[in-house]
């Protein structure tokens, strides 16, 4: 362990030479007639057996996305071509203990001439293995090869590891041979362990596109994947025939993650489709200026959609922006509509978040059918019975009402909601926040359940 590549708090060195001395003194064999040797010998036999978790999670961030332009040549050492020739060269025995592969920038490329030869003479032999018939698809390799590019480094250790389980990486650039490596994955035993997949930037980089990859739709009919996650995707509607293209519920993805989404379209309801069974779903709305929704019609939306997995989904968060959609409520044929796909026909569901204005606008989206003067219900008349944990974010006066009467109910209603353990209730530090003494209004009286009231702040604060 070294000083130079190890915190000075972390390093053996710097520990007192007591310690050192007795660490010591547990790699030496006693019997041993060299006692030096015995130590060097154990030191190597734990190199070789740390070895491979060096290997276990590969990151390359490339070069900071908001500095360089897209299809920046770099002048930098290639790191994903220097870990591609290390288990593929070096130590292919490694390569299978691969499981984590991180990469940001996939646009880049590095066309240094020194090592372009370096790059074919391990990197050919792998795309011939994938496409021995195929001269056609081997040129666009031996293109990317020569120049390369991030993206043709990250396909061939896709062939290389075996073993792979998590990929998480920025925006994919449109290329035919990436492409036709993920059709072929299947038949050539590629990707058969993946089960995470994220794509996209979390804050889109100026001189970056939110798009939306076709070539994902190749992941989505891997038979491993589980996990799948996007981050900043404008669903346009020009992907919606490729999504149409993949059979309903052929994908076994059971956790959806969606973050930072603009709008709503023909696309969400197509790419939900696809799901055999869903047991968690994310989304996450922002305000993108453009589209305004009524938040009754986008939650009407969202339900819609996933109304084919209700008797799957168990954990559900839908969080809108603030002041991102349209609160008007005076649509009635948008709250008939939304009482068809309630929260209720969601009979398995344990986990639900949400933000206080969508669990308004859902009491106001539920008609009960007994009302003929349209009164709103209850809190509790609209979620599902079998909750474990209800957590509301950036709660105002407008809900402190329906929570006091929904912790009041739990309280002489020890029937209802029996699964019920958690209610975690996030409040805005803000000018539409409520009062200390509104928020000691907020008990329950339950046994055995939680009430925990927490103090957040609102978007506008955390852009400050």
């Amino acid at each position: 362990m070294s000083p130079t590549s190890t915190p000075a708090e972390l390093s053996l060195v710097t520990l007192t030479p007591e310690i050192q001395r007795h660490i010591v003194s547990y790699l030496i064999d006693s019997a041993s007639k060299s006692p030096v040797h015995s130590l060097l010998y154990t030191c190597k036999r734990l190199y070789a057996i740390s070895l491979p978790a060096s290997v276990h999670t590969f990151r390359d961030l490339g070069v900071d996305p908001t500095a360089e332009p897209e299809g920046q040549v770099l002048h930098s050492r290639p790191r994903i071509w220097q870990f591609l020739r290390y288990v593929t060269v070096t130590k292919p025995e490694l390569a299978p203990f691969v499981a984590t592969i991180v990469v940001s920038d996939l646009s880049a490329k590095h066309r240094s001439s020194q090592r372009r030869g370096k790059r074919r003479q391990y990197a050919l032999p792998l795309v011939n293995r994938m496409f021995p018939d195929q001269k056609d698809l081997a040129r666009g390799w031996f293109v990317a090869i020569q120049n390369g590019t991030r993206l043709a480094a990250l396909a061939l250790l896709f062939v290389a590891c075996p073993r792979l389980s998590k990929l998480q990486h920025g925006p994919i650039p449109r290329a035919r041979y990436f492409r036709a490596l993920l059709a072929v994955s299947e038949k050539r035993q590629i990707l058969t362990n993946l089960e995470h997949l994220s794509s996209g930037f979390t804050h889109i980089p100026r001189g970056y596109t939110k798009t939306y990859c076709p070539e994902h739709d190749a992941f989505f009919l891997l038979p491993s994947l589980r996990t799948l996650e996007y981050k900043s995707w404008s669903n346009t509607d020009s992907y919606h025939q490729q999504f149409q293209d993949i059979a309903p519920q052929s994908c076994g993805v059971e956790s959806l993650i969606l973050t930072r989404m603009e709008y709503l379209n023909i696309t969400f309801h197509s790419m939900l489709r696809m799901f055999r069974g869903l047991r968690i779903f994310h989304c996450h709305f922002i305000d993108s200026g453009l589209y305004c929704w009524p938040l009754c019609e986008a939650l009407s939306e969202v339900l819609c959609a996933l109304l084919p997995h209700a008797e799957t989904l168990q954990d559900l968060r839908l969080d809108f922006e603030e002041d991102m959609l349209n609160p008007d409520m005076d649509d009635r044929t948008s709250r008939r509509r939304f009482n068809e796909h309630g929260l209720r026909g969601f009979v398995v569901l344990k986990t639900l978040v949400v933000d206080a204005q969508s669990l308004n606008h859902l009491i106001h989206g539920t008609l009960r059918q007994e009302c003929v003067d349209g009164a709103l219900p209850s809190l509790a008349e609209c979620l599902p019975q079998h909750l474990e944990h209800l957590e509301v974010l950036r709660c105002r006066v407008s809900v402190m009402r329906k929570l006091t009467d929904f912790l009041a109910f739990l309280g002489q209603a020890p029937g209802e909601f029996p699964f019920l353990k958690l209610i975690r209730l996030i409040f805005c530090r803000d000018h539409h926040s409520v009062c200390e003494g509104d928020l000691e209004k907020l008990v329950c009286g339950r046994k055995g359940l939680r009430l925990e009231i927490m103090a957040g702040r609102s978007r506008r604060q955390r852009e400050e």
